[in-house]
């Protein structure tokens, strides 16, 4: 069992910061966007499915966490190119990172 009530351990915040959440499954996205919210991030993205990114966003809504800090989530991440494959999934996450980065 994966103990990601420790991640704020390993994560801090800061305006260098990029954080992509990817765990095994959406409670557990949930879970640790739950305890990384507090962190002010230059990028914090989950990866999944607009289905999946729907289901989130309910849930939190639902707990009553910070909307305006949930606003600043990229979700679903990376930038609308079409992705098929796991290697264009990743340059159009990237796309994104770099994308926020640049912007200032």
């Amino acid at each position: 069992m994966h103990d990601y009530n420790s991640i704020t351990k390993h994560i801090t915040g800061g305006d260098n910061v990029y954080v992509v959440v990817m765990t095994i499954g959406y409670r557990s996205d949930s879970l640790v966007v739950n305890l990384l919210l507090p962190y002010e991030f230059k990028y914090m993205g989950v990866l999944g499915s607009k289905v999946k990114i729907e289901t989130l966003r309910r849930e939190w809504k639902s707990i009553g966490l910070d909307e305006k800090a949930l606003q600043h989530i990229h979700a679903p991440i990376g930038i609308n190119i079409r992705s098929q494959t796991p290697e264009e999934i990743a340059v159009s996450i990237v796309a994104q990172i770099i994308d926020v980065k640049n912007a200032g």
